[in-house]
């Protein structure tokens, strides 16, 4: 039987009617040592300039098959590419982003040391150098990261020779998975939970933040505290009901999927709001805009 890692390379050389399904097959017969070795090797072949699978082109008026089968490949809830993620989550193995690959002002971010918490485990210093070479990341974050950052390249350098779509309306491959992601990894409904709900394995897991006690340096001027006062110690015992409510258990149960949330929240913003229009040599594209 041919190796997982010379398998995937004949999948990878196949059209995306064939190349989808068999790679659906290997994602769920390879073992996890198997995974993890073609896990960068698939990612780089989606992402990768003048290789990659089309996402910036594709639409399904001028490629209704194909568009139909990578959609259902990347869908977040029970496509292949997201098994695979899950999958690889149950073992702490990273993979290295370098830093060169984000955007500038991003850099700049990260090197100044003025990041959000997220960023905290999983920046990679150079010892000699003192500087951050890179981010090690988790499966669901690489991919993620990479799906991101594949947005903002310019559509010419990508594929050189590409006739952009001259229908503004046409929804891409990409713009239709970006919407995809960002509604179900970030619910307009705070109680939703993302689905899936059974990922186990080794996450960073969103902890509430304390909420310090701010009082108040100086008397307000128009607010009638006594009134305030009052009221306070029925403020208070229905804190204490909603704490003692059995929906409180429903919350902390959902902080370990919040996780997912948190990392398409960051890894969206900083890489799309990060991009330097000023410095950049082309203007971002009519799709990456209106993404």
């Amino acid at each position: 039987m041919d190796s997982a890692a010379s398998r995937i390379l004949e999948i990878l050389n196949q059209p995306p009617m064939m190349r989808c399904p068999e790679l659906g097959l290997l994602i769920d017969r390879a073992s996890l040592r198997e995974l993890q070795d073609i896990y960068p090797v698939l990612v780089n072949s989606i992402f990768g300039v003048n290789t990659g699978w089309g996402f910036r082109l594709m639409t399904r008026d001028t490629h209704p098959h194909d568009f139909d089968v990578l959609y259902n490949f990347f869908i977040p809830i029970g496509g292949p590419m997201f098994r695979l993620c899950y999958r690889l989550l149950s073992d702490s193995l990273k993979y290295e982003l370098p830093v060169g690959m984000l955007p500038p002002k991003m850099q700049q971010m990260l090197e100044s040391g003025r990041y959000s918490a997220f960023y905290s485990d999983i920046i990679n210093i150079d010892p000699f150098r003192r500087q951050i070479v890179s981010l090690s990341l988790n499966a669901f974050d690489y991919f993620l990261f990479h799906f991101a950052l594949h947005g903002t390249v310019p559509l010419q350098r990508l594929y050189p020779g590409a006739v952009p779509l001259g229908n503004e309306k046409a929804k891409t491959l990409y713009l239709i998975l970006t919407a995809e992601y960002l509604c179900t990894f970030l619910p307009s409904h705070p109680d939703s939970v993302v689905l899936p709900q059974m990922v186990s394995g080794t996450i960073k897991v969103s902890s509430p933040a304390a909420i310090p006690v701010m009082q108040p340096t100086k008397s307000p001027k128009y607010l009638n505290l006594s009134a305030i006062h009052h009221h306070a110690p029925v403020a208070a015992s229905a804190s204490a009901s909603l704490q003692r409510s059995p929906n409180s258990s429903t919350i902390e149960s959902s902080r370990t999927h919040c996780w997912r949330s948190e990392s398409v929240l960051y890894i969206f913003v900083d890489c799309w709001l990060r991009i330097d229009v000023d410095d950049a040599r082309e203007l971002p594209s009519n799709e990456f805009i209106r993404c």
